[in-house]
């Protein structure tokens, strides 16, 4: 299975946190959320949900948006959303 790195990075950067008072707030290690970052781990659905709770942003704009076409040289197309950390989240 392919390992997806979520946005995890961007959004704690955005919000002026370190990795150790995420971890900290989230009762986890700082080793779990390095982990995470680099791909190494992947977060379940419930810690990507509390991930977003303590960021105060939409899960969704966790997920990284990647569309796979295969063109004819054998390249992947990568769709860039331009999601707004402040817009509604209807989930």
């Amino acid at each position: 299975m392919e390992n997806h790195i979520i946005e995890l990075r961007y959004y704690r950067k955005m919000r002026k946190i370190s990795q150790r008072n995420l971890a900290k707030k989230m009762d986890l290690t700082q080793g779990y959320i390095s982990k995470i970052e680099n791909g190494i781990e992947s977060p379940t659905i419930r810690m990507l949900y509390r991930f977003a709770d303590a960021l105060e942003i939409c899960p969704r704009l966790l997920l990284p948006c990647i569309i796979k076409i295969e063109c004819k040289d054998n390249n992947y197309i990568k769709c860039e959303c331009e999601l707004n950390v402040n817009e509604n989240c209807n989930i």
